[in-house]
Order: C-alpha cells, then sequence, then structure tokens
C-alpha cells in the first residue's frame, strides 16, 4: 500500500505515540516499528519531518486517509501495544484516543493481524 511522504510522518508519529505510551519502549516495540518504517519505505527524512510534527497535525493527515490505509494505520497501532505481550492502561487510553481523534477504525486483534497480512 502506498503512501505519500507526508502521510508516512504522520502514521510515524501516531506509531511513536502508541510506543512510548506505557512509558517503556521495550525492545521487541522498536523492532517492530523498524520493520513497519522499512515495509512502508520510511526515509530519513521522514523520520525527522515525523518528529516535529505536532499530533493535531498527524490526526489531520490520518483523518483524510482511505479507510483501507486507516485500517492498516489501525492495525499498526494495535501490533505496536500488543506485541511485548503486556498491556498497559495507558496503551489502552492511548490506542483508544487515537482511533477516535484520527477517525481510526476500531480492529480486534484478530482483524489487525488480517490487516497486516494482506497489506504488509
Amino acid at each position: 500500500m502506498d503512501f505519500k511522504n507526508y502521510e508516512k510522518q504522520a502514521i510515524l508519529r501516531l506509531l511513536s505515540l502508541m510506543s512510548i505510551a506505557d512509558g517503556n519502549v521495550s525492545a521487541i516495540e522498536d523492532r517492530l516499528f523498524r520493520v513497519f518504517m522499512h515495509k512502508l519505505g520510511v526515509t530519513n527524512s521522514d523520520i525527522l519531518a515525523s518528529k516535529t510534527m505536532n499530533d493535531s497535525k498527524a490526526c489531520s493527515i490520518a483523518r483524510g486517509l482511505s479507510f483501507k490505509q486507516k485500517r492498516l494505520v489501525g492495525a499498526l497501532l494495535a501490533s505496536i501495544m500488543l506485541v511485548d505481550g503486556k498491556v498497559d492502561e495507558r496503551e489502552v487510553l492511548a490506542l483508544t484516543a487515537i482511533w477516535a481523534k484520527c477517525d481510526i477504525p476500531v480492529l480486534n486483534p484478530i482483524e489487525a493481524q488480517v490487516v497486516l497480512d494482506t497489506y504488509l
């Protein structure tokens, strides 16, 4: 699935928010984050731009994605939360807030895995 550079930057911003939600980025979360960046074709300039993008801008961009793109973003976010096997309440709150504010469809873990398998 293709994304424009500014869309990749917004996705990176949202994934960053998700990965730090519990106050700890585990090694496995970091590895998964890097896999996602590779699969999305993220460049160093995308990474730098995502670090300066504010959360509202990232959500605004995410709201403009197609339904399929939004489902992929939702699956990426859920995967970051679940990958370390420990789901913290702060992660659940962050995920539901991002889904709601950015108009990302809510996915259960099985749906998220199917979406990832389909598009990545």
